[in-house]
Order: C-alpha cells, then structure tokens, then sequence
C-alpha cells in the first residue's frame, strides 16, 4: 500500500460543492506540522465558522460546514497556516 504523498505548498485545495445547498466540503493541504486557522466570513465580515487546529500533521485535510441556518449569499473562507493566509468565494444558494 502506498502512503499518501505529503503536500510540498500551503493551499486551499478545493471547495465543493460551490455553489452549493446547505453544506460545503474546503479540501486544503498543508506541507508541515503547524497551527491551521480556517474561517468562513459573510459578506460583511462578520465571522460565521471558525475553526483552529493547533500542531495538525502535514497532509491533505478538509472540513465541512453547514449552512442551513444561515441566508443564501456570498461568503468568504480563510485559511491560515503560520504567516501564510489564502482566501475562498463561497455562494450559498437555497
């Protein structure tokens, strides 16, 4: 069995579905052991989801949010790995 190879860069991956109904799946990869801060934002900067995972293994990792109490519209996921941050659209539609 081969062993998942690790990341060599900080990303966000994938978002999926986007846009999407209720639910949304953020796939990102992160090349070394570290502290990972993912936030999701409405439009107006306020925080809906935050989500903070101090000394996470290097890998392919992902979270999923639900959105169904919560208005259709754009948002805005962040994700920050040391002093390195990368940003998502995200459209939510009943």
């Amino acid at each position: 069995v081969e062993e998942a190879a690790i990341p060599t860069i900080f990303q966000i991956n994938d978002v999926f579905p986007n846009p999407f109904n209720s639910a949304v799946t953020i796939s990102y990869s992160i090349p070394g052991e570290g502290k990972i801060n993912l936030m999701v934002f409405d439009i107006q900067g306020r925080t809906v989801f935050s989500s903070e995972r101090a000394g996470s293994k290097a890998g392919v990792l992902q979270k999923t949010f639900d959105f169904s109490n919560y208005p259709t519209g754009l948002y805005l996921v962040r994700l920050k790995y040391g002093e390195q941050c990368q940003f998502r659209k995200l459209i939510y539609l009943k």
